[in-house]
């Protein structure tokens, strides 16, 4: 990335006060941009907003974390086979990141954390037994109540199999946005943004549960192109497109393992 790449998302990071009137409230925490296969690039978290307790009042987050899907997660291949339904129909098959990634160690020592602290002072690491990184958190932060926030990471995206049909994949992050340090959390004291409730995080009412924040990492089909025998994909708009979606899911024993941290378990 060149420096007025860099600049601008020094700015960006630095200027995260846009006000929910643009923004409403019921924004998720999200990823800022999608990545190409093979190109390492500076990305970020949004959040989207803060935190709700049950009488309406609305409280900063002072902690966040975040997990890769690393530790048996869920890797499914889905192909749209009729776009013309609500929902779309889908054909789901089970598959594995080694079938369709280049990549021995899978999604594990891609992201890395720029030091940043517009919102939270202190940042750590989260590694695995093997001391790959695998994930990242960050304590005593005040993000305003009528704010969004950024947090800056950098990515090395995968390498697709020349075999595989994979047009994209989408990576399932776990977050958690942090307002009180009750753990477990239930509802107005974080936002989980994670599949779904686990045995540590059982409260479904919590924000977020359900809608992971979504890293999509798009394939360079010019230096990579798709063998010729793939399915195709329907389109809403009639038309079909070779290939598949790989939608990588955080495993329940990954987030209850990885997401809480020293000071918040």
């Amino acid at each position: 990335m060149n420096s007025k790449s860099l600049k601008t998302l020094a700015i960006g990071s630095l200027t995260t006060v846009l006000g929910l009137a643009a923004h409403p409230a019921a924004a998720h925490t999200t990823i800022r941009d999608a990545a190409t296969e093979g190109v390492t690039a500076y990305n970020a978290l949004q959040i989207g907003h803060t935190c709700e307790l049950e009488s309406g009042k609305k409280i900063p987050v002072i902690a966040q974390s975040v997990v890769f899907p690393t530790a048996s997660p869920t890797v499914t291949q889905v192909l749209v086979t009729d776009a013309t339904t609500t929902p779309v129909t889908t054909q789901t098959t089970a598959t594995t990141l080694d079938a369709e990634i280049t990549d021995s160690l899978g999604l594990a020592a891609k992201a890395s954390l720029v030091q940043d602290r517009n919102i939270f002072k202190k940042q750590n690491l989260t590694l695995d037994s093997n001391g790959n990184v695998i994930g990242f958190y960050a304590t005593n932060g005040n993000l305003q109540t009528d704010l969004r926030g950024l947090v800056p990471f950098r990515f090395t995206p995968i390498s697709f199999k020349s075999t595989s049909c994979a047009k994209r994949m989408l990576v399932k992050i776990a977050v958690a946005d942090i307002c009180k340090k009750t753990f477990p959390p239930k509802a107005g004291t974080a936002n989980l943004w994670i599949p779904a409730t686990t045995s540590k995080f059982t409260d479904a009412n919590i924000d977020g549960i359900g809608s992971p924040a979504t890293l999509t990492i798009n394939r360079d089909l010019t230096k990579n192109p798709l063998p010729a025998d793939c399915p195709v994909n329907a389109n809403a708009d009639g038309s079909t497109t070779p290939g598949y979606d790989v939608v990588v899911t955080p495993s329940t024993q990954d987030v209850d393992d990885h997401l809480p941290f020293k000071g918040w378990r």
